[in-house]
């Protein structure tokens, strides 16, 4: 039998960007153990071989690489089967995931999709939720990371348990910790050395200012919608989002395009999910949702301004 377990290990370490000693430490073994797996020197003990495939999110088989041709063939007609269905008509792709999942219980990504597509159905078929939830905690058991935390804040807000999605969006990480404010800050750090960005660190700053508009965009909307139902008094936290939220417009138009990805953090998850979906659900959002509103503002803005800042700097120089 040919056992891929070393180039498995090397492989899922490397597309996931995890460091030998960033996966020692998990492992609770030493970097030169790892290093000797990868390349073959020796394989890892018996008993340590289920907590590595728990923390790939794989099965053991897949990480032995015994069952490769045979998980991709039926994955393949898994997916051709999915792309079939026409996308209105969601429901016919459950019997589909509840019968690959079985056959493949740790698979990570399968539960994660499966996920999804229950909860974008919730608002229609509410006993749905019981088993996005169960799904979900399947998936949470296999891997914790940011990405799956921030997709239970968007199932439990579809479910209506807005208490338990707030909780969730708690844990993530906040926007100050972002791939895109740590490109501003060392944009600006290169600023001050050059007075002058090439091509690429220009296009890196225009990304950057294009994912943080996003979610301010966002925030003023549902601002703009509660605008329509509310008079409001001077000394309300309303009425100063309003005033902010008239500086603010003109900035969406600085951004000629909007990226489509985000980033995954505290604030986004509160902005997309949680408020999003309870305006919705209630029609209007309360004092403390506001209040919440104008601390992800507060969020935001510094770093939008910092980087405008930068963007119009360059601007001036090109004239």
């Amino acid at each position: 039998m040919d056992i891929k377990i070393s180039e498995n290990i090397k492989r899922l370490r490397r597309e996931r960007n995890i460091t030998q000693d960033a996966l020692a430490a998990a492992l609770g073994v030493t970097p030169q153990s790892v290093s000797k797996w990868e390349v073959g020197a020796c394989y890892p003990d018996i008993e340590l071989i289920p907590q590595i495939a728990r923390f790939f999110a794989v099965s053991t088989d897949e990480l032995f690489g015994t069952n490769d041709d045979r998980e991709k063939k039926m994955l393949r007609a898994f997916r051709e089967s999915v792309r079939a269905i026409p996308w209105n008509e969601t429901e016919r792709k459950f019997p589909l995931y509840r019968e690959i999942i079985r056959e493949f219980p740790e698979n990570y990504y399968l539960l994660r999709e499966f996920v999804y597509e229950l909860a974008n159905i919730v608002g229609r078929i509410p006993e749905i939720c019981a088993e996005a939830r169960e799904t979900m905690q399947r998936a949470l058991e296999l891997n914790d990371d940011a990405d799956m935390r921030y997709t239970a804040v968007y199932v439990y807000t579809r479910c209506g348990d807005f208490d338990t999605a707030r909780e969730y969006a708690e844990t993530l990480p906040p926007v100050a910790e972002t791939p895109q404010h740590v490109s501003i800050t060392a944009l600006e750090t290169r600023y001050r050395e050059t007075a002058a960005f090439d091509d690429a660190e220009y296009d890196e700053l225009r990304l950057s200012l294009g994912y943080i508009s996003m979610p301010l965009n966002n925030l003023t909307e549902l601002l703009l919608t509660e605008k329509r139902r509310r008079v409001p008094s001077r000394d309300d936290e309303y009425y100063a989002l309003l005033i902010l939220t008239d500086d603010l417009l003109p900035i969406w138009r600085i951004m000629a395009e909007r990226p489509t990805e985000y980033a995954v953090s505290r604030e986004r998850a509160l902005e997309s999910y949680y408020l999003t979906q309870k305006q919705q659900e209630f029609g209007a959002l309360g004092d403390d949702d506001i209040a919440l509103l104008r601390s992800l503002y507060g969020a935001y803005i510094p770093l939008l301004k910092r980087g405008l800042t930068l963007l119009l700097t360059e601007k001036r120089s090109e004239e």
